[in-house]
């Protein structure tokens, strides 16, 4: 039989079956290789590659006021243990604790959300049939002006109702914002303005025209205070603090980049061999001659 076969037929068939092997061979380990718990080119990674030099020197202050985790969980709860028991027929089943995947867009940032966030999903044409459909539940947001005790101001804020809430549960929003975390907050502008608050109560320089006001606000909210050292890192972006780093380093300790350091030397050089050729080859000046003895010159020379 395998006489009647071709020997290029014959050869071909035993080179697909060896790399077949290989391939299985390949899927066969890399099915039972462990998952990897870290990838080491990822997002924090880069971050990192990007961050500058000055930014692991900072001061604990400003490490001490970034959120310290994710934002709270408000749109789901987490069952304890892995098994649970049926309400209704009385089996074990197994606890599915899907998170729900909460975005936060950049508008959440300038606005007080109260950790809220834009969810994306979807949802059922019918509760027990049907097709699902992809939906996005986002929080109400509403434009509201609040006024601010200690800095004297109306700020018009975009809010969502559950800040709202929040800041009628703390008397106030000077209280919401100050004693509510980074990571709950989860707010660039309610950083900025905690920055501002924190400030304003160590520098004591609210209400200038009204001592009386500013020792009854003061006696208020002292129990926030905190050093103005500490203060002005609050609520700082990462580029912003590094800036800050720089401004408040004494000048003999600033670093100044190697670029701007041989660019001083090469135009130093430069002008040196600018100097130095100048000096030699300087042309000689010529006695003046007028015109008759140029033509006198001419006529005796010929």
């Amino acid at each position: 039989m395998s006489s009647s076969i071709p020997k290029v037929y014959r050869n071909a068939k035993s080179v697909v079956n060896s790399y077949s092997n290989r391939l299985n061979v390949i899927s066969d380990t890399y099915r039972k290789a462990t998952i990897p718990k870290r990838i080491a080119f990822d997002r924090l990674s880069r971050q990192k590659m990007n961050e500058p030099p000055e930014y692991e020197l900072l001061p604990a202050a400003y490490f001490k006021y970034l959120p310290k985790g994710d934002p709270p969980v408000l749109h789901w709860r987490q069952e304890p243990g892995i098994w649970k028991k049926d309400p209704k027929t009385g089996e074990k089943v197994r606890v599915n604790n899907v998170p729900v995947n909460v975005v936060y867009p950049r508008l959440s940032q300038v606005g007080l959300w109260g950790g809220e966030g834009v969810i994306k999903g979807y949802a059922k044409a019918h509760k027990t049939r049907g097709f699902r459909y992809p939906r996005t539940w986002k929080p109400f947001i509403t434009t509201r002006k609040i006024y601010s005790e200690i800095l004297d101001k109306v700020f018009e804020i975009q809010c969502t109702l559950r800040a709202l809430n929040k800041i009628d549960e703390a008397f106030g929003l000077d209280h919401y914002i100050l004693k509510t975390p980074p990571e709950e907050l989860n707010s660039l502008l309610g950083m900025i303005l905690k920055r501002h608050m924190l400030l304003a109560l160590a520098r004591k320089d609210m209400y200038p025209n009204d001592p009386e006001k500013k020792d009854m606000i003061y006696e208020k909210y002292k129990h926030y205070e905190v050093p103005e050292d500490e203060a002005i890192w609050v609520g700082l972006t990462r580029g912003e603090a590094v800036t800050l780093y720089r401004k408040l380093l004494p000048p003999q300790e600033k670093v100044r980049p190697l670029k701007d350091v041989y660019t001083e030397e090469l135009l130093s050089k430069l002008k040196g061999i600018k100097n130095t050729l100048t000096e030699e080859f300087i042309p000689e000046e010529k006695p003046k001659s007028s015109f008759m003895s140029r033509i006198f010159k001419r006529g005796k020379d010929d």
